[in-house]
């Protein structure tokens, strides 16, 4: 699990570092577009010289890598996907899926969504933003944020910050968890002050979804990831909707 866990993050860092390359590309030049996940093809360009080439070099040119670079992220999820299932495989054979036991845990998971939306609506605040110029591309940006966002702060960040604490200060099992969590939520919401569409500091609304991941932290504990997991999947869903509705 541990080693697992590693490789996942190592992965995660490195697709942050590619999309951030995507996204530098995509700023040089608009014809670009602000999608990293899409290959740019406005030129149809055979071999390494052609017209094209001679008529916009340095766009053609730059295209070319960003290409690359696409490719080379889809593949970064791809071997992350093989490492992943050669490592979970023998798990995967001894598990059993439970249909009834996920419709309850969507039930549990949809109450959980409404309790959140309910106390971030209060104080004004929404814990994600989700940008795509389709509706098919927000929905599915809400679904895996709140799904990554909780694999990432809470199973392995916290995890992680646990085996340090319990490492340095030999803390008690229970009291390097707890510690972990905070920490965790103290990172989960300075994660949504940074990039281009990261929101203007401010300490209230830091302390708000820092409030926010002691909250799902906490739910982490006592209901496991799965139903944190689709909690705040639901909740991002009910965030899109309410925004969609009110243009």
């Amino acid at each position: 699990m541990v080693i697992s866990g590693l490789l996942l993050i190592i992965f995660y860092i490195s697709h942050r570092y590619i999309v951030a390359w995507i996204i530098y590309y995509n700023n040089t030049d608009e014809r670009f577009g602000k999608s990293v996940w899409r290959w740019t093809y406005d030129y149809k360009v055979i071999g390494e010289r052609d017209f094209s080439d001679l008529d916009d070099k340095t766009f053609v040119r730059k295209r070319r890598v960003r290409n690359r670079i696409i490719t080379f992220m889809y593949c970064n999820f791809f071997i992350g996907f093989i490492v992943a299932f050669i490592l979970q495989r023998k798990y995967w054979a001894e598990t059993k899926i439970h249909g009834d036991y996920l419709l309850l845990m969507m039930g549990e998971s949809l109450v959980w969504a409404i309790l959140i939306y309910y106390f971030m609506s209060n104080v004004s605040l929404l814990l994600m933003n989700p940008t795509g110029s389709l509706l098919i591309q927000r929905a599915t940006l809400a679904i895996g944020a709140g799904i990554y966002e909780e694999f990432f702060f809470r199973v392995l960040l916290i995890a992680g910050i646990s085996a340090l604490l319990g490492f340095i200060f030999q803390w008690s099992e229970k009291m390097k968890n707890w510690m972990a969590m905070v920490i965790a939520a103290g990172i989960f919401s300075s994660f949504h002050f940074i990039g281009d569409y990261g929101d203007f500091f401010t300490f209230k609304i830091f302390m708000i979804r820092f409030l926010a991941g002691i909250a799902l932290g906490t739910l982490y504990f006592m209901r496991g990831f799965g139903i944190t997991a689709w909690s705040h999947a639901i909740y991002d869903l009910i965030v899109l909707t309410q925004m969609t509705t009110q243009k």
